[in-house]
């Protein structure tokens, strides 16, 4: 990897960071904050998703989670990772209604942050957030 592109990717995921703490930072409420944090999980299940069908395409690539393995294939089927992420945005929709608000800024900020890392990872393989 080039040092540019290092630093591209390096200054991408600090703007992220900063935006989110920004953010954060901005809410009024708590239900603004988990109505945030609810929008930015999502996002980040979308951003996985996109890499994560990139992955598909590329040589050398596969899941490295032995649990989503189990359901898509170490060797990523599209058609199932499609299904498996619909459902996932669907299951965090539905359990938004379920859980208090001090529940959902904890399970969405979690949900938040593991996506990120995931996502953080994928992107310095060189993988895009592109379909």
């Amino acid at each position: 990897m080039s040092i540019n592109t290092f630093f591209q990717r390096l200054s991408t995921i600090l703007t992220l960071c900063l935006l989110t703490v920004t953010t954060l930072q901005a809410a009024e409420s708590d239900k603004d904050l988990a109505d945030f944090l609810y929008y930015t999980s999502q996002l980040t299940i979308v951003a996985d998703w996109a890499t994560t069908r990139q992955c598909a395409d590329t040589l050398g690539c596969y899941e490295a989670n032995p649990l989503v393995a189990a359901v898509i294939g170490k060797d990523i089927d599209k058609t199932k990772l499609d299904v498996l992420s619909i459902l996932t945005l669907y299951g965090n929709y539905a359990l938004q209604n379920r859980l208090t608000t001090k529940q959902r800024i904890w399970f969405n900020g979690g949900h938040t942050v593991i996506r990120f890392v995931v996502v953080g990872h994928n992107v310095n393989m060189g993988l895009s957030l592109r379909f």
